[in-house]
């Protein structure tokens, strides 16, 4: 894959992954242990290194397609989510209770799956 084609993927990635998070948290769940300030640039540049990592990941594995993208992602984003969950659960003083663990898991296999369809209808386009 070339370089300008992996930026592209990454960023549409990266995007999705944003304003589905917007979107599912800001909106849809209540939100715990959110800062009452969200520092947005920090949002953007992890959202933008989680969609670089999701087209590395999609790539090495030759992904191409919605319906592949979207299987593979969603697996990435689960095991992410669930990764992520359970090192704040067992580290921080006030992490997430095992519900919210959960609940992020599978909130990640979603925002993942639709960010891995991206990346596959891109990677169908070709241009490699």
């Amino acid at each position: 894959m070339s370089l300008k084609n992996c930026l592209v993927r990454s960023v549409a990635a990266g995007l999705a992954l944003f304003v589905l998070g917007w979107i599912i948290y800001g909106f849809l769940l209540e939100p715990s242990g959110v800062a009452e300030t969200p520092i947005m640039w920090a949002i953007v540049l992890g959202s933008l290194l989680s969609g670089a990592l999701l087209t590395m990941v999609l790539g090495w594995k030759g992904a191409s397609g919605a319906a592949e993208g979207a299987k593979s992602g969603g697996v990435v984003g689960l095991v992410m989510g669930l990764a992520g969950g359970f090192m704040q659960h067992g580290t921080m003083m006030a992490g997430p209770v095992l519900s919210e663990v959960f609940r992020d898991g599978i909130v990640a296999l979603v925002m993942y799956g639709v960010a891995g369809a991206v990346v596959g209808i891109l990677a169908a386009r070709g241009g490699d």
